[in-house]
């Protein structure tokens, strides 16, 4: 679901918030994701507000596992001090070791969870997020 251009349409973003799309003319060797193409961070607008983000920003998100780039997506649908990050994108790292591709496995711990009977959608590892 990483390459659906409708999907692209509705979610990615680059840098200053705009849409953005995944280059048709790449190739495999070049790697599976282009740098400035972020997936969408569903965050609360209260916790964004206090994080001091708007709708669009390009964040770096970080746990004790890894951290990758995202596009801040605001909805009432996620509770405060919460974020939701898709399941399914490509998984690349660039020189300074962060996740350009928005992979949410890059982040998870390989902890089994306690609540859903290990599924990592509904992991409980803490995050930070940052304007990148």
């Amino acid at each position: 679901m990483n390459n659906v251009g409708l999907l692209d349409e509705l979610y990615k973003r680059d840098a200053n918030g705009n849409r953005a799309y995944l280059n048709p003319a790449r190739s495999v060797a070049d790697g599976v994701w282009d740098d400035g193409v972020y997936e969408p961070v569903y965050i609360n607008p209260a916790h964004a507000s206090g994080l001091n983000l708007v709708e669009g920003d390009r964040v770096i998100v970080s746990s004790a596992t890894g951290s990758t780039y995202g596009s801040v997506k605001f909805t009432n649908r996620i509770a405060p001090n919460n974020v939701g990050i898709g399941d399914g994108a490509y998984f690349k790292l660039n020189a300074f070791g962060v996740d350009i591709g928005g992979a949410s496995n890059g982040l998870t711990s390989g902890r089994p969870s306690r609540i859903c009977f290990s599924m990592a959608m509904c992991s409980d590892d803490r995050v930070k997020i940052v304007k990148a």
